[in-house]
């Protein structure tokens, strides 16, 4: 994503932050923050576009059918939007006009804490399906059945989330276009700060 099109100050570095965490969170961000790639309206399709891909990314590879890839995009988007983090600080990258380091702490989401032992105590209660039921399924028809409901088991656990001790990440604000003088942060270093949000402790 891009953004500020002068010279910006260290207050643009972390507002930009802000906004493009605000974005991937809660689908809605500062809108005095220009984000160049984006139309006004558009902001919840963005993300949605972004998370979709994870989504198919990762449940292609498990051969899950729509009915459980939603289910896991509706409890990935309810972690997304109690995501904890706060843009700390803007340093002037030494030797690029324009540049900052900015740091964001986060403290990491525990989505999975204790959820999947739970859940394999609990399994057939939570899939309402009995132990002889489940094994006498294919194996496609047992990962739709089972990652659906651990899905919606560690939805429920959400409605009390609990997180790790906090992190801070850097993240490199900078020009990303020369031409149109465009500062923002690379894809690369907005992942950097996906991957903090939520931590895969106790899956």
């Amino acid at each position: 994503m891009t953004g500020c099109s002068s010279k910006p100050t260290a207050d643009d570095a972390k507002a930009y932050v802000q906004a493009t965490m605000d974005l991937m969170c809660t689908g809605d961000y500062d809108h005095s923050v220009k984000l160049a790639d984006i139309e006004e309206g558009n902001e919840t399709a963005v993300r949605d576009e972004m998370i979709d891909e994870v989504i198919t990314e990762l449940t292609g590879s498990m051969g899950l059918d729509e009915e459980a890839a939603n289910a896991f995009k509706d409890v990935m988007l309810k972690a997304l939007s109690l995501a904890k983090y706060e843009v700390v600080d803007a340093v002037p990258t030494e030797g690029e006009e324009g540049g900052f380091d900015v740091t964001v702490s986060v403290e990491p989401l525990k989505m999975f804490d204790g959820a999947t032992a739970a859940f394999q105590e609990q399994m057939p209660d939570i899939t309402g399906h009995s132990m002889a039921e489940l094994q006498a399924m294919s194996e496609t028809e047992l990962n739709n059945v089972i990652y659906k409901a651990l899905f919606g088991f560690i939805s429920d656990r959400l409605d009390s989330p609990t997180y790790a001790d906090p992190v801070e990440v850097s993240v490199h604000y900078g020009l990303l276009d020369e031409e149109q003088k465009l500062y923002g942060c690379s894809e690369a270093e907005g992942e950097k700060l996906g991957e903090k949000l939520i931590t895969l402790e106790g899956m």
